[in-house]
């Protein structure tokens, strides 16, 4: 029987990783990116609190249990949202240069911040 991992953590630390991620998207958004500004799972912090274990195994035991995107979507691996219109190869661009020549791009991730600041609860806006 697997645990309910969404009750182990604390709604201070919920709201700190969903403040990370719209930083890290808005970074991304602006092209002034961080070095730690990575697509993917290994950029996220909602994912690394919701869906890895400490080695980036997207094959953990958490499945995305209880995060904020998820509890949205009603989809794992932030499927569903502004993401999914990122294409491999812009990832794959990014990765490597850390700019992408496609405005397409930029546009989505200011459509994923904008997504993920609607799941800040209002009690906290």
């Amino acid at each position: 029987m697997k645990k309910n991992l969404a009750l182990e953590i604390h709604p201070r630390a919920k709201l700190e990783a969903l403040r990370e991620s719209i930083d890290h998207w808005d970074r991304i958004a602006s092209a002034s990116p961080e070095p730690s500004d990575v697509l993917g799972m290994e950029g996220c912090s909602l994912c690394k609190l919701y869906a890895c274990d400490g080695l980036m195994n997207r094959h953990s035991n958490k499945d995305c249990i209880g995060c904020p995107v998820m509890l949205r979507t009603g989809k794992r691996y932030c499927r569903g949202t502004p993401y999914d219109e990122i294409t491999d190869e812009q990832s794959e661009e990014w990765l490597l240069k850390k700019e992408v020549y496609d405005r397409k791009f930029y546009e989505v991730a200011a459509f994923e911040s904008q997504f993920l600041r609607s799941l800040i609860p209002i009690e906290n806006k």
